[in-house]
C-alpha cells in the first residue's frame, strides 16, 4: 500500500512539474514572441498607443541611457549636452556645443554685443540638424550670410512645441533675442500629446481653453531603468495594447494643443521685446506645400512666416539632393537660410527692437 501511494504522488508531482515546464516554456515563446512584435514597427504602430512604442524602444534597447549627445534633464526630458567635442551624430555628422548647450563649439555669451542682432533659433531635428555637422545647419549658414546677426541654435532632435516652449522660456529668453525662429515641423503636433517619445517628457493639456502643465515629474533615465528593469517583454506588450484600448487621443486634439502651445510662443517671445518667426519645414519626399496648421496660426496670432517650400521643390527640380536619410541635406538648409534671410530683410527684422516695431506697425 505504502509503495503504492509513493507511485501516485510521485506521479502526481512529475505531473505538477511538467505542467509547470510547460507553463514556462510557453511564457517565454510568448515572451520571444512580444519582444518580436515590440521590434517590429509594422506591428507595435497598429497595436500601441504611439507612446507605448517609443517607450518599450527605450527600455529594451541596450542601455547607455541617453543618447551620447544628450543630457537628462528633469524639465524637458533631454536636451543637448553641454560642452560636447566632435561627437558622432547617429547616421552621419558631428556636434560641437558650448557651455550654454547652445549647438557649435563658439562659445556665446548671455550679454547680447552691442550693436548686434541676435537671432535664437528653436524647434526639433530639422533645426538641431540631424545628419549634418555643426557648419551646415540652416542656422549656421543664415549666421553666415548675415554679417551683423548672431544665430543661435537651440534645435533639440525629438522636441515636441511643449518642449520647445519650456526651453525658450528658461534658456532662449536668456540670451536676449531680437528674432525667436521656430522651425515648424508639422508632424511635431502629434508629439504635444505624448508623455514619452525619446525619453520621458512634459506634455500640456488644454482646461477651459487654457495650457495646463500636465505631467508633475520626470524621472531620471537610472530611475526608471531601476523601477522596470525586470518588466517582461509580455508585460509592455499587455501594457502598450491597453493604453491603445483606452486611448482618447484623436488628430483634432493634437491639432489644439499643437495651436495653442505655438500661440504661447508667440505670445512669450512677443512679451519679452523680440519678434517671433515661424519657418515651415516641409519634408519634400511628401510635399512641399506650406502646413495648413502654420499658415492658420499666422494668420490667427499675426505671426511673420516663412515657407520656403517653393524654394525647395525648385532645387529639387533641378536635381539637387535634399534629404540625406532623413533630414535635410546641407544644400537644403542653405536654401531654407536664404528663404529666412529675404523675409527678415523684407519685413524689416534686421534692426533694432524700436526699428523692427515701427517697421512692422507701417507694413500692417
Amino acid at each position: 500500500m505504502m509503495r503504492g501511494l509513493q507511485r501516485r504522488t510521485t506521479a502526481r508531482m512529475s505531473g505538477v512539474v511538467g505542467n509547470l515546464a510547460l507553463a514556462a516554456v510557453s511564457l517565454a515563446i510568448a515572451n520571444a514572441v512580444a519582444s518580436v512584435a515590440l521590434r517590429s514597427p509594422s506591428v507595435a504602430n497598429r497595436v500601441f498607443s504611439e507612446a507605448a512604442v517609443w517607450r518599450a524602444a527605450w527600455l529594451m534597447r541596450p542601455h547607455a541611457a541617453m543618447l551620447p549627445h544628450d543630457l537628462f534633464d528633469p524639465e524637458l526630458g533631454w536636451t543637448l549636452a553641454p560642452n560636447l567635442r566632435d561627437v558622432p551624430l547617429p547616421g552621419t555628422g558631428t556636434v560641437n556645443s558650448e557651455s550654454h548647450g547652445v549647438r557649435g563649439a563658439h562659445e556665446r555669451a548671455l550679454a547680447k554685443p552691442a550693436g548686434e542682432i541676435r537671432i535664437v533659433a528653436i524647434g526639433d531635428s530639422f533645426t538641431f540638424g540631424d545628419e549634418v555637422d555643426d557648419g551646415e545647419t540652416f542656422s549656421a549658414a543664415l549666421e553666415n550670410d548675415l554679417p551683423t546677426a548672431e544665430v543661435l541654435n537651440l534645435g533639440v532632435h525629438g522636441y515636441g512645441h511643449d518642449q520647445m516652449l519650456l526651453r525658450l522660456r528658461r534658456d532662449g529668453l536668456a540670451f536676449a533675442p531680437d528674432v525667436v525662429l521656430l522651425g515648424w515641423v508639422d508632424m511635431d503636433k502629434e508629439r504635444d500629446i505624448l508623455d514619452f517619445r525619446d525619453y520621458a517628457k512634459p506634455r500640456f493639456e488644454l482646461s477651459d481653453g487654457r495650457l495646463v502643465l500636465a505631467t508633475s515629474r520626470i524621472p531620471a533615465p537610472a530611475e526608471l531603468l531601476r523601477s522596470r528593469r525586470f518588466t517582461p517583454a509580455l508585460v509592455l506588450l499587455a501594457e502598450g495594447t491597453w493604453e491603445r484600448f483606452r486611448s482618447t487621443d484623436d488628430p483634432a486634439r493634437a491639432v489644439a494643443v499643437a495651436a495653442a502651445l505655438s500661440a504661447e510662443i508667440a505670445r512669450t517671445v512677443r512679451a519679452a521685446g523680440a519678434v517671433p518667426v515661424f519657418v515651415d519645414l516641409p519634408d519634400p519626399r511628401n510635399s512641399t506645400a506650406p502646413s495648413r496648421l502654420m499658415s492658420d496660426l499666422c494668420d490667427a496670432e499675426h505671426i511673420e512666416c516663412v515657407f520656403p517650400g517653393n524654394a525647395l521643390a525648385s532645387a529639387a527640380a533641378s536635381g539637387t539632393r535634399l534629404i540625406r536619410v532623413n533630414h535635410y541635406t546641407p544644400d537644403a538648409n542653405r536654401i531654407v537660410a536664404a528663404s529666412i534671410r529675404r523675409h527678415l530683410e523684407a519685413r524689416g527684422l534686421l534692426a533694432t527692437r524700436r526699428e523692427q516695431a515701427s517697421s512692422l506697425a507701417s507694413a500692417r
